[in-house]
């Protein structure tokens, strides 16, 4: 089935739930993270003062970490962290909410991954499918 309208991807859960995921992170890393503009592409600047030291992109899980051997995130969301880092020399990192911990890494350190199609398959919307990264779930580190 083909859908041309918008399809909201965040709600009021998921919102509070990467809320309480970036207040958990700032408080590991001890540092400050400012909300991108969608045009970014990335969720937040990270912040020590009023210097940007990196970008990072979050995600709320509804697993536990190690339930799948691979790590799916779409493409566009990944060459954004390429690109940035790339054009800025600025770290971009991936944070991961799972059900029992979060994880983190540096997008620059995965060097081995494939490129699918992934997504959504509980409904029959092409738009729900699209070019997905999967790699590895061990280059994450968790959140101490």
């Amino acid at each position: 089935m083909e859908t041309a309208s918008f399809i909201p991807r965040e709600n009021e859960d998921t919102l509070r739930a990467e809320n309480q995921l970036r207040g958990r992170i700032e408080k590991s890393w001890n540092i400050k993270m400012e909300k991108l503009p969608t045009t970014y592409s990335l969720d937040y600047a990270i912040k020590k003062g009023e210097e940007v030291k990196g970008f990072i992109e979050l995600k709320c899980r509804t697993h536990i970490y190690g339930t799948f051997d691979t790590y799916m995130i779409s493409l566009k969301k990944w060459n954004a962290c390429r690109e940035i880092h790339a054009t800025s020399h600025l770290k971009t990192f991936l944070g991961v909410g799972f059900t029992d911990g979060d994880y983190w890494l540096d997008t620059a350190s995965v060097t081995d991954f494939s490129v699918k199609m992934g997504g959504r398959s509980d409904r029959d919307w092409t738009v729900d499918r699209e070019p997905c990264v999967f790699f590895n779930i061990q280059y994450f580190k968790e959140f101490k």
